[in-house]
């Protein structure tokens, strides 16, 4: 992660706290880095934390557009 990506990290894992979503068994993944799986989500996405990015992957080629189960506000 660049320098100016890690402030932006630790910037949303602020947020996770502040939104209480720290308590439960979510974590930040960067399936999408380069927007590949799904261009209209974030590089940085929160998602269940017993699903394997290789799932998330798979679950998204059933999905509209690609997108996959994750927190969004």
């Amino acid at each position: 992660i660049r320098k100016h990506e890690h402030s932006y990290r630790d910037r949303f894992n602020d947020e996770l706290i502040r939104l209480q979503l720290h308590r439960y068994p979510w974590r930040l993944t960067e399936i999408n880095q380069n927007y590949e799986l799904c261009p209209s989500y974030p590089k940085y996405c929160v998602v269940p934390s017993t699903i394997i990015d290789e799932e998330i992957s798979e679950a998204a080629k059933f999905r509209s557009c690609r997108r996959f189960p994750t927190i969004v506000w």
